[in-house]
């Protein structure tokens, strides 16, 4: 999968259409030029939400009246376009188009224009709270099974409905029988969110375990399990069963759930428990390892997507590679050798070592200079890099 045109225009402060190269596309430029502005709509494009929580109504430029950002893609079967519209006058009604048919939502588009993204936030995957891992996981599983959406939307618009009713009795006005509506349909959807994370969760540990082993040139191992606040163990059961033990577990916490005001156990609750070397990684690990574990499931995520659809997907740095050293740089790309990449950072150099590709200077928001494959010298930032073809040793003198 390749991203072969990006045009984008109004959205926050881009303006941009510029050809896509299938290796390295390098957006270089200083801090609120509007880099990772390029990368958020290109991930917005995925079905995804936002990595940086962006709300509808910060979406167009204030100078203009609409935003819209056009990609045009290419997988093993055929060219695509995805194209979505934002309006100023309503920016919660986005038109979204995926090869001129309408669709109904972004969401709708999902696992179409496959994209994996490394930000300095990833960190969290690691060392964060367990709602960050789940973010993880459900979007992996999405990528892959499109009707893990559906359960995922209904299993929280039921859980947000469950909460209010638990408010409402625990102020004497609800229902408590109609907790038992509630309680079928979450098992239902909850038991089906779970399975195929549990299933998710095994090619994950493998992959990530491999990584990361050659990530620490073989002297770490890690290891993860899908923990949940329902089931003991999924072996051996059918789906039946374990429907059936989601919803004695919502019975037997009913009361407790009546005195809080909201449900305490369920999917919503269930985490990913990562162990170095037989340590608990959130409790023990350090920094170095908790940058190598959050890459190694990134790098997972990317084998087992390419490995189960016969399509690589797109790789979005947005300056992720700055936050880890130099070797661990090196591998990353590597590891990632055969996809397409589009990273942005304030010091090309820091990719351009790696590997070589295109390289876009970012200013305002727009295309100040581009060099094809870097064949040419240019200036950015008070930095030249010289390149003379793709097999030249990098160059970078400052004011030279």
């Amino acid at each position: 999968m390749r991203i072969t045109h990006l045009k984008i225009d109004g959205f926050k402060n881009i303006n941009v259409d510029i050809k896509v190269t299938p290796t390295v596309n390098i957006l270089v430029g200083e801090n609120a030029n509007g880099k990772t502005n390029i990368v958020e709509a290109i991930w917005l494009a995925t079905g995804c939400r936002s990595f940086r929580n962006l709300k509808d109504k910060d979406i167009v430029d204030f100078t203009k009246e609409k935003a819209t950002v056009e990609i045009t893609y290419t997988t093993n079967e055929r060219e695509n376009k995805i194209l979505y519209v934002v309006e100023k006058s309503n920016p919660r009604d986005k038109k979204v188009y995926l090869n001129g048919v309408k669709k109904k939502s972004l969401s709708q588009i999902f696992g179409n224009l496959r994209c994996i993204i490394f930000t300095p936030d990833d960190l969290e995957l690691s060392k964060g709270g367990p709602e960050h891992r789940r973010t993880f996981i459900d979007i992996c599983v999405s990528q892959l099974k499109p009707v893990y959406i559906m359960h995922l939307n209904k299993y929280n618009d039921i859980l947000s409905q469950r909460n209010m009713l638990l408010k409402e009795i625990q102020m004497g006005r609800g229902d408590v029988s109609l907790l038992d509506i509630y309680d079928e349909q979450l098992s239902d959807h909850g038991t089906n969110i779970s399975l195929m994370r549990e299933e998710y969760s095994h090619l994950l540990r493998e992959c990530a375990k491999r990584v990361f082993f050659d990530m620490s040139r073989g002297h770490e191992y890690m290891s993860l399990k899908y923990q949940s606040t329902v089931f003991e163990s999924f072996k051996g059961m059918k789906q039946e069963a374990l429907k059936e033990i989601y919803k004695e577990k919502l019975l037997s916490m009913r009361d407790e759930d009546i005195r809080m005001g909201f449900t305490g156990t369920g999917t919503h609750r269930d985490d990913i428990i990562i162990e170095v070397n037989d340590l608990n990684l959130r409790e023990y690990g350090s920094q170095g390892q908790q940058r190598s574990v959050a890459l190694s499931l990134k790098l997972a995520q990317a084998e087992i997507l390419m490995r189960l659809t016969g399509e690589s997907p797109i790789i979005l740095f947005d300056d992720a590679l700055s936050e880890i050293d130099k070797r661990r740089q090196i591998y990353v790309m590597n590891e990632i050798d055969d996809m397409q990449v589009i990273l942005t950072c304030c010091d090309p150099i820091v990719a351009l070592e790696a590997r070589i590709g295109n390289l876009y200077a970012i200013q305002r928001g727009e295309v100040i200079e581009f060099v094809d494959n870097l064949k040419k010298m240019i200036k950015i930032g008070g930095y030249k890099v010289e390149a003379i073809d793709a097999s030249d040793i990098l160059k970078l003198d400052e004011n030279k």
